[in-house]
């Protein structure tokens, strides 16, 4: 989350990580997605299952999910990751989720 308490700290970024997220081949239109952080703890997930299960929330304000969303209408009707900046515990209009990716 970058510049999430603009009044007190502005531009400030809030990181998370490391995770680690690997992807396994697409079949049937569906894909397994798994998540593990320095913890060791895993998350599981099925990419275009209808079901849309965020991969990571950070502080339900910034959240990297298997779904889209349209118009506030969420669906996982295909295969693909999406970022949203969600109203949640910081709900400054100057606040935007930023996702690093290092291959």
């Amino acid at each position: 989350m970058r510049d999430w308490d603009p009044a007190n700290a502005p531009g400030l970024l809030a990181g998370v990580g490391p995770i680690r997220m690997a992807l396994a081949a697409a079949a049937n239109g569906k894909r397994q997605w798994s998540v593990h952080n320095t913890d060791a703890i895993g998350v599981l997930g099925i990419d275009n299952n209808a079901i849309i299960e965020n991969i990571l929330n950070v502080q339900n304000a910034c959240l990297f999910n298997d779904g889209a969303y349209v118009n506030a209408q969420g669906s996982d009707g295909a295969l693909g990751f999406g970022l949203l900046n969600w109203a949640g515990a910081f709900d400054s209009v100057s606040m935007t989720c930023v996702l690093i990716i290092e291959d």
